[in-house]
């Protein structure tokens, strides 16, 4: 498939091609449930179709789009930020980065992870929005090859443990981290 209705120039308005369209939506489907829902044992089964979700339509966005840097206050439309996002489990987990480098696993976060891929997604929701199909797809594809999507796999390891295992407490603080 080539790219013929991916719109390359804002003057003429073309409807955006149809992996486009979906991803922009599953994108849609995913900031709306980190908006409403707790992340727990409950609703980990939802997050992960949602992550397996996007992570498959974005290996099916169109290839060698340009892409389009976006100054963050522009985008910044949704008031959560990644350190808000409730998680209701223990969010802290210890994994690998490159599973190839031999390190030593290292301590992760669960609401880093998705909030990581939520501020990825919402630049490339912004260009959509604005007509800008393209060059969102360009950025949604970029940022999954190099950043969201290694978030997204992690994630769906983590939530995958989480909704199959009794609920894990969080660590007790020292007085000193309180």
């Amino acid at each position: 498939m080539d790219n013929q209705n991916i719109q390359t120039n804002f003057a003429e308005p073309v409807r955006p091609d149809f992996r486009v369209r979906t991803f922009y939506e599953a994108a849609k489907k995913y900031i709306d449930f980190l908006e409403s829902w707790v992340v727990d044992q409950r609703s980990a089964p939802e997050a992960i179709r949602l992550l397996m979700s996007l992570y498959q339509k974005a290996e099916m966005l169109p290839e060698g789009i340009e892409i389009t840097k976006v100054d963050p206050q522009h985008s910044d439309r949704y008031p959560w930020a990644k350190d808000q996002i409730w998680v209701e489990c223990q969010s802290k987990y210890h994994g690998i980065i490159n599973p190839f480098s031999g390190e030593t696993p290292e301590e992760l976060n669960l609401s880093v992870d998705l909030g990581d891929i939520a501020d990825d997604l919402e630049i490339g929701i912004f260009l959509y929005e604005s007509g800008a199909w393209a060059q969102a797809a360009g950025n949604w594809k970029e940022d999954w090859k190099v950043h969201w999507g290694y978030h997204a796999v992690a994630a769906i390891r983590v939530l995958h443990w989480l909704k199959d295992t009794e609920p894990v407490p969080e660590p007790e603080l020292d007085e000193g981290e309180r």
